[in-house]
């Protein structure tokens, strides 16, 4: 006597299939995320800003350029980037800055400044003056930053200033070169 298997049921038959098809979705649906991932971190315009030599170029020189090869014409990607291009303030023969805090914090009056030079060495001399109230006067060393410089801060005590309106002068000093920040604060 032979052993008869049962007919295998439909449903066994389509699990499989249903399988296979589910990971083909799943494959392109990770396809179709991969794809926009790259194109949304793709840079929009080229940044390869090398140049050609004229000999390679269309453009005569003997001739003004046209309408057609003018900077505006260019197509976004070839356009020149626009840099800063005052002169660089290392090279300036004055020292030049601003004052970046004047402020109470507690018992104290705080002054900061920012130096636009790179300096090694050097002095900030603070003084604070005022028509109702004696004057202050305090140095401080000039301190090197990574592309300027800053003075080390002034905390003026406020028990040797009075109330009032009082202008700030800080003259920069380094080597042969001098500087002068002004301001002014009411406490």
């Amino acid at each position: 006597m032979t052993k008869q298997t049962p007919p295998q049921s439909s449903s066994r038959q389509r699990n499989p299939l249903a399988i296979l098809l589910g990971l083909a979705l799943l494959a392109a649906v990770g396809l179709l995320v991969a794809k926009l991932i790259t194109t949304l971190s793709a840079p929009a315009a080229s940044t390869d800003f090398s140049t050609e030599t004229v000999e390679n170029s269309s453009v005569s020189t003997d001739t003004p350029a046209d309408s057609s090869t003018s900077v505006e014409n260019l197509p976004l990607e070839k356009k020149p980037v626009e840099q800063y291009s005052a002169p660089d303030p290392n090279t300036l023969s004055s020292l030049t800055g601003f004052l970046t805090t004047a402020r109470v914090s507690g018992d104290k009056l705080l002054l900061r400044v920012a130096i636009d030079q790179f300096l090694d060495s050097g002095t900030c001399t603070l003084s604070l003056t005022s028509a109702s109230a004696p004057a202050y006067f305090a140095s401080a060393p000039l301190v090197p930053d990574v592309s300027s410089s800053t003075c080390e801060g002034f905390d003026v005590p406020l028990s040797s200033l009075g109330s009032g309106a009082y202008d700030i002068r800080i003259e920069l000093t380094s080597g042969d070169r001098t500087g002068l920040i002004l301001g002014d604060v009411k406490l």
